[in-house]
């Protein structure tokens, strides 16, 4: 999933519920909507990537590894 505050979130979702398993915030939220910055642009997912923009820049997330610190951004 990805929220509109720019994390990127990687969960389970079964009968017994919904599991958390990982969450980087990935891009700054660029756009305002009623009052607060929110990134509103559904992600694209290609090749086990996922490509993510802004008002501002689009970035590509490799999903088929671990996070690393060249996968998320601050």
């Amino acid at each position: 999933m990805f929220t509109e505050q720019g994390d990127l979130v990687i969960a389970k979702m079964n009968r017994e519920g919904y599991q958390e398993l990982d969450r980087a915030h990935v891009l700054a939220p660029t756009d305002v909507a009623f009052g607060r910055k929110v990134v509103w642009a559904a992600p694209a997912f290609a090749n086990r990537k996922v490509f993510l923009r802004n008002g501002k820049e689009c970035i590509c997330v490799d999903a088929s590894r671990p996070p690393s610190s060249e996968n998320t951004r601050d």
